[in-house]
């Protein structure tokens, strides 16, 4: 026998089910469940034809940077343009989930990248602030949330930082130079990870630094002098180079 959860009730707390209980209680609808379930139905789709400007229930507008703004933009959000987001709050795919007893951690941090997804699907960036004020977490859990959804998943998580290549941002770093790795073209990286090119080559062009250095078997404090990148992007890159390219450089030598 499953298990009852303290959520399953849940499902009951919507405006739909407000308009069901009005007209069983309030109207003494004669029909079976059934029939009334037509009718909301239907006045459900009236109600989105005729109101699509209304906020439903379990869903809020939040003010997001638009996605088009200029990339590295470095002092602050003042000055750039702004769309309204809708983020769903509470919705029947997040309570199912709460239902079938999964593991709150798992549905907190997916729930956390859909808000990233789901602004940039409207035209948005929101950042690790964002998100955390809204969801009342810190600024720290967001962020290490998206790092471990990326290094999990080899996805770039459309967060401000990573579209507009605000910050360090070395995981996204990593990921569009390991695609270039892997064989991808920097025109496909760049459309796949939705960076401008320019931004893909730089990254691009700072590993191919950080390999010559490598090949002339210098360490990494007197790579992070020649190339005034930091230690943590510089060991990535590393990583990268000692992956897809170390023993094929050890072969050639």
């Amino acid at each position: 026998m499953k298990k009852k959860t303290s959520y399953a009730s849940m499902k009951h707390k919507s405006f739909r089910q407000a308009i069901t209980q009005m007209f069983e209680n309030e109207f003494k609808i004669v029909g079976s469940g059934k029939v009334i379930d037509l009718i909301v139905d239907q006045l459900m789709q009236k109600i989105g034809e005729y109101m699509p400007e209304r906020i439903p229930p379990g869903e809020i507008y939040v003010s997001a940077i638009s996605k088009d703004s200029p990339k590295g933009h470095q002092r602050g959000v003042k000055g750039l343009p702004q769309v309204a987001v809708k983020l769903p709050i509470i919705d029947e795919y997040l309570i199912n989930r709460y239902v079938r007893n999964e593991k709150s951690r798992f549905i907190r941090k997916d729930y956390v990248i859909s808000l990233f997804k789901k602004a940039y699907e409207q035209g948005g960036v929101l950042s690790s602030a964002d998100v955390a004020v809204i969801l009342k977490m810190s600024e720290a859990t967001i962020s290490k949330y998206v790092r471990e959804y990326m290094a999990n998943n080899e996805e770039i998580v459309p967060t401000r930082g990573f579209i507009h290549d605000v910050g360090p941002s070395i995981s996204h770093k990593g990921i569009i130079v390991g695609k270039y790795l892997r064989g991808e073209l920097p025109n496909a990286v760049a459309r796949s990870t939705n960076h401008s090119q320019q931004a893909v080559d730089r990254y691009i062009k700072d590993y191919e630094r950080v390999k010559l250095c490598l090949k002339k078997e210098v360490d990494v404090s007197f790579i992070k002098s020649a190339t005034g990148m930091s230690k943590k992007l510089i060991i990535k890159y590393i990583e990268l180079y000692k992956t897809y390219e170390g023993e094929r450089h050890e072969q050639e030598s």
